[in-house]
């Protein structure tokens, strides 16, 4: 009897050390008082946009209820606990982008943002209040911070189009003096379930990685949330450039 209650007890502190080292080997997630933006608590002493801290009601030194709430979400598949955005954005485009001709409009399906960048604009829309939730009633903020600013995807990364095999023999076809990829599954740039290319193949808005090289030692500027230390390693995933050649 004492034997076993030793090996479950060793057990216990080898699977304990082995969630530690995995935990250790990942980039920074958010903590109560760490520099992320995304932690808008009002015990968040790295950032100035955040919750007022409101005497007798927890809600605004959580970090989580921002964005999840695990009761009556907008969406199960991740607790989501903001609303769907209404405003039209628009997309990316130039005639040089490929993914956007109309014979690549069935394979892509490039539009309007959707999928889980629909999540981030639920934020990024310059509309909507960051204390607005589903599940709550609205939490207040400090005079000017109550909103964020609009995200014009017209000048940024297309996001939210399919990218599969046949998206990329078209790429290499019609530009031939660039080179792309897909990226690996089992790399750290991810697609989606329905193999579209969104904000959160890039970013993680739960992490902290900084300037493409290292840690910034400025917690104020701990954007944009890349997803590999290195960005240039993100970059990389899907454009197949020689570096110092």
């Amino acid at each position: 009897m004492r034997r076993t209650v030793l090996s479950i007890m060793i057990s216990v502190v080898c699977v304990a050390s082995l969630i530690s080292a995995v935990i250790a080997a990942g980039p920074p997630i958010s903590s109560m008082t760490g520099g992320n933006k995304h932690n808008l608590s009002s015990l968040n002493t790295a950032q100035s946009v955040k919750f007022k801290a409101l005497p007798g009601d927890p809600r605004s030194t959580q970090i989580c209820i921002f964005c999840h709430t695990p009761h009556h979400a907008a969406s199960k598949l991740v607790l989501w606990n903001r609303n769907d955005p209404t405003r039209t954005f628009g997309h990316y485009s130039s005639p040089q982008l490929v993914i956007d001709d109309p014979d690549m409009r069935s394979k892509t399906l490039f539009g309007e943002p959707k999928g889980s960048a629909r999540l981030c604009l639920s934020c990024h829309d310059g509309e909507t209040a960051l204390g607005s939730l589903v599940n709550q009633p609205q939490i207040a903020f400090p005079s000017g911070f109550s909103r964020v600013e609009y995200m014009n995807y017209s000048g940024h990364h297309p996001v939210s189009f399919v990218y599969n095999q046949d998206v990329l023999l078209a790429l290499t076809q019609r530009r031939p003096l660039e080179q792309f990829k897909l990226p690996d599954p089992a790399g750290k740039v991810k697609l989606d379930g329905q193999q579209m290319m969104q904000c959160t193949s890039c970013h993680d808005p739960h992490q902290s990685w900084s300037d493409g090289t290292e840690l910034n030692t400025d917690l104020s500027s701990r954007v944009p949330f890349w997803v590999d230390e290195k960005h240039d390693l993100v970059c990389l995933a899907c454009h197949n450039i020689v570096l110092n050649p």
